[in-house]
């Protein structure tokens, strides 16, 4: 759409730049039209005082001076038709500066309602994004009603979630996505004890799970992170995880399997970057051939043991992760 407006903005330039042109071919045109009436003005006193002096010469003439009186006439016949052939031309003159009065106008109406279309557009667009806009907000501001209404309730799930300070927002909504599923599975299995009545009070109060690819991609994408899913929280994203199928659940698989036992390759190019890593602390600790203190070299030795420690760890929790993910899908490790 936006791509629409930009065409007929530009064509609106063009058009413009035309009516500018037209308007000075019109200015022109006026001017020579002015001069035009008042030559012909002149020429059609000459034509006359001519056509005067022929009638009085041919009717005072005698016979004997009629070769000189027809030189004569065809002079003024001449004449006649150049004056004749000028008013042509300045009748076509007039006749050119009304054609382009009309395309100066038709240029403008044109104009004016490309104007009108852009006009219309832009208000069409503005409308519609401000209606998603509010619906987007209306939609989040019930969510988060419901789920107010569930930590209200008694929702303990909802309220450990929401209420967690580690958790980012996105955590929090895709973690709780994955709680209610949990929450469906439970509420499905009592569904005789609960009356028609109570069901929908509480499908009121309380938001339903419904299946949703994004949220679902992202606990995919961040099971294996322990900032993203908190340990306390592994077991309610594996109990969905668990339940994925087709493409995805294959995906997730072969993850967790190459996590467990990572191929010859990504060992391989391990080892290289850690050798790389070395050289370049090697190059590091000597400036102009003099070397560093002993007390750097102490630091910067701590600070690598620390990186390596921590790498470790968090290869053997997302190893953990892993191994727990495929007993919960009921593969073999």
């Amino acid at each position: 759409m936006s791509n629409d407006i930009l065409a007929k903005k530009e064509g609106e330039s063009s058009s413009k730049t035309e009516l500018q042109k037209l308007e000075q071919k019109l200015k022109k045109a006026e001017e020579k039209m002015k001069k035009a009436e008042e030559k012909m003005k002149l020429i059609r006193e000459k034509f006359e005082k001519a056509q005067s002096e022929v009638q009085v010469q041919t009717s005072d003439s005698s016979r004997g001076k009629d070769t000189v009186q027809d030189k004569k006439d065809k002079k003024d016949k001449k004449r006649k038709r150049d004056i004749e052939e000028e008013i042509k031309l300045d009748e076509k003159v007039i006749d050119d500066a009304n054609e382009s009065e009309e395309k100066i106008k038709e240029v403008e109406n044109e104009e004016n309602k490309n104007i009108e279309n852009i006009q219309k557009e832009e208000i069409e667009n503005k409308k519609l994004k401000k209606e998603k806009k509010e619906k987007k907000k209306s939609k989040i501001e019930n969510e988060f009603k419901v789920i107010n209404n569930s930590i209200i309730k008694g929702d303990l799930n909802a309220k450990q979630i929401f209420q967690d300070e580690e958790l980012s927002d996105q955590s929090k909504k895709n973690i709780y996505y994955a709680q209610l599923y949990s929450n469906r599975s439970t509420n499905d299995n009592n569904n005789n004890n609960i009356s028609n009545e109570n069901e929908k009070e509480n499908e009121k109060e309380i938001i339903n799970w419904k299946f949703n690819k994004a949220k679902q991609n992202w606990l995919i994408r961040n099971i294996f992170s322990n900032e993203e899913i908190p340990i306390k929280y592994l077991d309610i994203v594996l109990s969905y995880l668990k339940t994925v199928q087709g493409l995805s659940r294959n995906n997730l698989i072969e993850s967790a399997k190459k996590i467990i036992t990572p191929s010859s390759e990504d060992t391989t190019s391990s080892i290289e970057t850690d050798v790389i890593i070395d050289k370049t602390d090697v190059e590091k600790k000597e400036v102009d051939g003099v070397e560093e203190s002993t007390t750097t070299k102490e630091t910067e030795m701590k600070i690598n043991k620390e990186k390596e420690e921590e790498k470790i760890k968090l290869t053997l929790l997302k190893k953990e992760r892993a191994q727990k993910l495929l007993q919960a899908m009921d593969i073999e490790v």
